[in-house]
This record gives structure tokens, C-alpha cells and sequence, in this order.
């Protein structure tokens, strides 16, 4: 979802070690979890989407519909 957040904001994003987490859960704790990549001129704005993200900015009150 934060890689989503990151690419609808234009800020290219790829996943890490993803495949290696669904492939062996038991090393998930030792490798870090994945991880998320962003250029280095984009991670200002990284950080700041990221946080968005984390305050709810973009969740979805009770009176959304998608019709």
C-alpha cells in the first residue's frame, strides 16, 4: 500500500525483498522486512507521503461509496 501512495504521488517506487518474504516468513525478522526504494532526489518527498500515509491523511471516511 505505502509503494502504491508513493507511485500515485509520482514518486517512482519498487518493493525489495518482497518475493523473499512470501518464499520464507522465518527470515523476515533477520532481513528487516521489505523494503521500499525511492531515487535519492525523491526522498524528501518519500518521507513526507510516507507520513501522510501513517497520520490516515488518505483513509476513507464512513460515508464513502464507490458508485
Amino acid at each position: 500500500m505505502a509503494q502504491g501512495c508513493l507511485v500515485a504521488a509520482g514518486i517512482p517506487a519498487v518493493l525489495a525483498d518482497a518475493h523473499l518474504m512470501q518464499a520464507d516468513l522465518l527470515l523476515a525478522p533477520a532481513l528487516g522486512g521489505v523494503r521500499i526504494l525511492v531515487p535519492q532526489e525523491y526522498l524528501q518527498q518519500a518521507a513526507s507521503v510516507l507520513a501522510s500515509l501513517a497520520r490516515g491523511d488518505f483513509a476513507l471516511d464512513e460515508s464513502f461509496t464507490d458508485e
